[in-house]
C-alpha cells in the first residue's frame, strides 16, 4: 500500500548551516514523515537500507487501525502493516535493501511474533504458540531476509535464534555458557553479534553462526560492561563498553585489534548505541562538551558532526534526536528521529555532500587508542 504523501516526503533542507565550519560534514535533509495531520507520533526508531530506505513505527489515521509500520524513501510512502486485522502493536522494524522489513508484534489474538513484510505479503519467523514464550528487542534483518533475535523459552531460559520463516537456528542459548543474552545484530553471512553474561561470571560481545561461538570483548580483558552490538558484513563488530581504567565509549573490534572509536575522557560525555557500515565508519548519538547533543560519525581518523540539538531543520530549531542502530548505510545516510521546537517530530535522513568540506579542515575529536584482542 502506497500512501499519497509526495509533496511532503519530497520536501529537503539546504545544506546544514554550519556546513564546513570545521567539525561539521556537510549534509541535505529529506523528510521522510512528520507530525501533519496524516501521522500523529512516531516510535523514536528509524532503520535504513542501503537504496535509502527508511523503515519506522508510526501511529497514523488510517481505517481499521492507527499503529502501523511504513517504509518512506523521501518521494513515497508504504504501508508494511497495521493494527487493522492481524495485530494490535508494534515494536521498532529494520529493512533489508530489497525492502523488506524485520518487526515485532503483538497479536489481537493473544501472545507476540517476529514477522517481515514487504508491503505486499507477511511472513511469519516466530510466535509464542510453540517453544517460545516471549520476545523482545529489535529484530535484525540480513538480505537474505534470515531475521536474528531474542526470546525467552517456554522449557526455561533465554536464546538468540535467527529465520527466515521456515527453519530457525540456534545461536546461543543460556543451557551451556551463558546466563543472559540481548541485542543480536546480523550481517549477509549469517553472523550474529550479540551481549551476554557469562555462566561463570562477567559480561561480553560475542559472535555466532549457529556453528560456534567466537568472542569480541569481555570483562576478563580491559573492560567492565557492554551493550548495543551491531555487526557489519566485512564481520567487524561496534559496541559501547566501559574500560576497566574509567569512564565508557564506543569501540571497535576489527580482526584482532579493539579501536577506542571514542571516549568520555575527550570531548565527549554521554553516548548511545553506534552503527556501523560496511566501510568501518560509525555513527553514534552523543553530547559533546556536556551540552551540545548531537549525531557524529567517526571516518578514519575524524569524527564530525552531523546535526545537533539547536540547529535548523526545515525551518524550525532541533530540540531532540534519536539515532537508532540500524540508522546508518553504507552511503553514509543516516536515518534519526528528530522533535523540533515548532511541535512537530520526524523521521527524517541525512545524506553526505561528500566533497564540501576540505580535508585541511577535518578535526580530530580524540586520541585514538588501540588494544589487543585474544584471537
Amino acid at each position: 500500500m502506497k500512501l499519497d504523501l509526495t509533496s511532503q516526503a519530497r520536501e529537503k533542507s539546504t545544506l546544514h548551516p554550519l556546513a564546513g565550519s570545521g567539525n561539521y560534514q556537510a549534509y541535505t535533509f529529506t523528510k521522510i514523515a512528520e507530525t501533519n495531520g496524516f501521522f500523529i507520533q512516531f516510535s523514536y526508531i528509524a532503520s535504513i537500507n542501503n537504496r535509502g530506505v527508511v523503515a519506522f513505527q508510526a501511529a497514523a489515521l488510517l481505517k481499521g487501525g492507527r499503529d502501523a509500520i511504513f517504509t518512506g524513501d523521501g518521494r513515497a510512502i508504504a504501508k508494511i502493516a497495521d493494527t487493522g486485522d492481524l495485530f494490535k502493536g508494534f515494536t521498532s522494524p529494520s529493512i533489508n535493501d530489497a525492502g523488506v522489513v524485520a518487526f515485532l508484534a503483538s497479536l489481537k489474538t493473544g501472545g507476540k511474533g517476529i514477522f517481515t513484510g514487504d508491503g505486499r505479503d507477511l511472513t511469519p519467523i516466530a510466535d509464542t504458540k510453540s517453544r517460545f514464550c516471549w520476545f523482545s528487542g529489535t529484530p535484525s534483518i540480513n538480505n537474505a531476509s534470515n531475521v536474528a533475535f531474542w526470546a525467552a523459552l517456554e522449557d526455561g531460559g533465554e536464546g538468540i535464534f535467527t529465520g527466515n520463516g521456515s527453519d530457525l537456528t540456534k545461536i546461543a542459548d543460556t543451557k551451556d555458557d551463558f546466563s543472559a543474552l540481548a541485542s543480536p545484530s546480523i550481517n549477509d553471512q549469517g553472523n550474529v553479534a550479540f551481549r551476554a553474561t557469562k555462566e561463570e561470571g562477567g559480561y561480553g560481545i560475542f559472535k555466532g553462526n549457529g556453528q560456534r561461538i567466537l568472542k569480541i570483548a569481555d570483562t576478563s580483558h580491559s573492560f567492565s560492561w557492554f551493550t548495543h552490538p551491531w555487526i557489519n558484513n566485512v564481520g567487524s563488530v561496534t559496541f559501547l563498553a566501559y574500560p576497566t581504567q574509567g569512564g565508557y565509549g564506543i569501540f571497535k573490534r576489527n580482526g584482532c585489534k579493539i579501536t577506542n572509536i571514542a571516549h568520555t575522557s575527550g570531548c565527549f560525555s554521554q553516548f548511545a548505541a553506534p552503527s556501523l557500515n560496511d566501510a568501518g565508519a560509525i555513527a553514534f548519538r552523543a553530547n559533546l562538551n556536556g551540552k551540545d547533543e548531537g549525531i557524529f560519525v567517526a571516518t578514519g581518523s575524524t569524527v564530525k558532526k552531523a546535526i545537533a540539538v539547536g540547529d535548523y531543520l526545515f525551518g524550525s530549531k532541533v530540540r531532540s534526536l534519536v539515532l537508532s542502530p540500524g540508522g546508518f548505510n553504507n552511503a553514509g545516510q543516516i536515518a534519526f528521529f528528530a522533535r523540533l521546537a515548532d511541535g512537530t517530530s520526524g523521521i527524517f535522513r541525512a545524506e553526505p555532500v561528500i566533497s564540501a568540506t576540505p580535508k585541511t579542515r577535518e578535526r580530530e575529536f580524540f586520541g585514538r587508542r588501540s588494544l589487543t584482542a585474544n584471537c
